[in-house]
């Protein structure tokens, strides 16, 4: 009898393993990268669509770099939605170095494929709902 426990245990354990982590934890991951600058890095936990606004716009890291005195991120729980998409609240905060601050509450929507990915964001209005999609907005420079 122990001995069926443990396997069951063990077998348990096993499955746990090779879970995906939670989509939280992929967006908590990837803004840390951000944070510390590691932009390579950040780019794996997303999809085809960031990777794409990230090469075609160099501009946005050079800011980054060149303008961001400070950044901080504030994740929520996230919610699965669908057995392969999920959305995580995150607010993004932006110390400027002229002292200005760009404070933004964001959505992350994921896909899961293997693995979670952040495929969109979303600024969100002051009743939690998406106003506009913060990378189209990003490609036509309305921040």
């Amino acid at each position: 009898m122990i001995k069926v426990a443990s396997t069951a245990l063990m077998a348990a354990f096993l499955l746990a393993a090779c879970e995906p982590p939670p989509p939280a934890r992929v967006v908590q991951e990837c803004l840390d990268a951000l944070e510390a600058k590691k932009y390579e890095q950040a780019l794996q936990y997303t999809g085809p669509a960031i990777q794409e606004l990230y090469s075609n716009r160099q501009d946005l890291v050079f800011y980054h770099r060149q303008m961001v005195k400070s950044t901080s991120f504030a994740v929520g729980a996230g919610e699965i939605v669908t057995p392969d998409r999920a959305h995580v609240d995150v607010r993004v905060r932006f110390d400027l170095r002229d002292e200005t601050v760009i404070d933004w509450p964001l959505r992350m929507d994921l896909s899961l494929r293997k693995r979670w990915f952040i495929d969109d964001v979303w600024h969100m209005d002051d009743e939690g709902r998406p106003r506009r999609n913060a990378l189209n907005a990003v490609g036509a420079m309305e921040y």
